[in-house]
């Protein structure tokens, strides 16, 4: 109740101007929590798009591995299918 009093006497001394402080101290404490929390969000965000990235990197890694196995076996058949024809 102590706080409650200190206020009210204080916008009683000061009246519109004592509202307009609470206000603004108000206003800036719930920016600065928003900042915080956007911050947080942006972080997030820039995780996931790096995890995101590593696992398309891999896959992509993986695939053209497999791709040049494939490759590699065609050119392979390809080469005795040449051979048997010359026979």
């Amino acid at each position: 109740m102590d706080l409650v009093e200190q206020i009210a006497k204080f916008l009683y001394s000061y009246g519109g101007w004592g509202v307009a402080v609470l206000l603004g101290v108000a206003i800036r404490n719930l920016y600065k929590d928003f900042k915080e929390t956007i911050g947080a969000k942006d972080a997030l965000i820039q995780t996931l798009n790096e995890n995101h990235h590593n696992e398309i990197v891999a896959v992509v890694t993986e695939c053209t591995g497999i791709l040049t196995l494939v490759k590699d076996a065609l050119a392979r058949c390809e080469a005795r299918q040449q051979a048997r024809e010359r026979n």
